[in-house]
């Protein structure tokens, strides 16, 4: 039982990522080719990792050589301390699968293409609007200004003609 256990430890480690270097393995003897790295890492947009100091690296690797040796029983505490998170995140995505396949499987996103005319016809239709009422409130402002200057004037008669009334005898 104990083999087993150990052996769906490691296979859960193997998929979460968190599998150990061999130990008679030496670290330094390695053979890392970086073009693909390099073009998984710019797929990933995780770039910028190449571009970190050679330093940093180093420390990283060295931090990476001094891991601590988890014993079976932690492994385990771990697991059954992260399996409800799991489980939850599971079922977030199983109901985002079905939520999104509805939405993506309807109807309306097969019209959108075939939609896409009659948005860009409508679309210039307002921009048509948009610059026939522009004109239009240009016109009416030249209208409004030409009134103020009109009235004005007959104001400025009126109060002329006042004024004479007034002064005549």
């Amino acid at each position: 039982m104990t083999e087993s256990l150990e052996q769906r430890v490691c296979e859960l480690e193997e998929i979460l990522g968190l599998t150990e270097l061999d130990a008679s393995e030496d670290p330094a003897s390695i053979s890392l080719d970086v073009a693909p790295l390099k073009k998984k890492l710019h797929d990933l947009e995780l770039g910028f990792v190449m571009q970190l100091p050679v330093d940093k690296l180093r420390c990283l690797k060295e931090i990476y050589r001094e891991r601590p040796a988890i014993s079976l029983k932690d492994k385990i505490r771990s697991i059954n301390f992260s399996s409800g998170l799991m489980e939850r995140r599971a079922e977030l995505l199983g109901e985002l699968e079905r939520t999104s396949d509805v939405v993506l499987n309807s109807d309306k996103f097969a019209k959108a293409e075939e939609l896409a005319p009659t948005l860009e016809k409508a679309s210039e239709d307002i921009k048509n609007v948009f610059e026939t009422m522009f004109r239009f409130d240009n016109e009416f402002n030249d209208f409004h200004a030409e009134l103020q200057t009109v009235l004005s004037e007959i104001r400025a008669q009126v109060e002329d003609i006042e004024q004479r009334v007034k002064n005549k005898p």
